[in-house]
């Protein structure tokens, strides 16, 4: 019954004989031992890209699907999806999951993502994303608007891309009147296309 139990109470804890470190004695001292390519591997691919390693190459190398080639052009694709409140539209001028992946390095100064791993980075980015999306949808969906210009408050030059930080979208109403949005994240460029694509929805208010 002992061994029993303490058969599953290791499969629960993820400790076991093979596991468990010898006692250390000063005659036999336990060494932990190098983690082997496999490991190595699997590390670099949970905690993402170290800054030194996402390159002006690779980030560049990087296929920004649906991007556009100005800050205007990306804002008038935001308030067309807004007019016609289409949520998959403007889902579509977002960094998808497989460029946000691929570009994990260059978007943090932080190599580890500051203890987090690029799936949790991006699933927090995304439900936060999704969240701003349905407000912004839920105040300026289907309303009369047409594009005045995006603005962007200040940028910052990362590995092969440019960050675009804290951008608004001017817009005027049917009567005329200007109208500033906030809901918008940062907006990326991408130094060797020249191209534009918004890297998530943000509610500023």
């Amino acid at each position: 019954m002992r061994l029993v139990t303490w058969t599953l109470l290791a499969g629960l804890l993820g400790v076991g004989g093979c596991s468990r470190e010898p006692e250390k004695t000063d005659a036999t001292p336990w060494v932990k031992p190098p983690p082997s390519e496999a490991e190595r591997r699997q590390a670099e691919k949970v905690s993402g890209y170290k800054p030194g390693e996402a390159d002006e190459k690779r980030v560049g190398q990087v296929e920004l699907a649906g991007s556009h080639d100005s800050l205007d052009a990306l804002g008038k694709a935001v308030v067309a999806g807004l007019v016609a409140k289409d949520a998959k539209a403007l889902q579509q001028q977002l960094i998808s999951k497989e460029e946000f992946y691929a570009m994990f390095g260059a978007l943090t100064n932080d190599p580890q993502g500051r203890g987090a791993s690029v799936q949790i980075a991006w699933m927090n980015q995304s439900a936060n994303s999704r969240g701003s999306l349905t407000k912004v949808l839920g105040e300026w969906g289907g309303k009369e608007l047409t594009f005045a210009r995006l603005e962007v408050a200040e940028t910052r030059d990362r590995v092969g891309l440019v960050e675009h930080r804290n951008p608004k979208l001017v817009v005027t109403d049917a009567s005329g009147k200007e109208i500033t949005i906030t809901a918008l994240g940062p907006v990326l460029e991408q130094k060797s296309s020249g191209k534009f694509k918004l890297l998530s929805f943000r509610d500023r208010d």
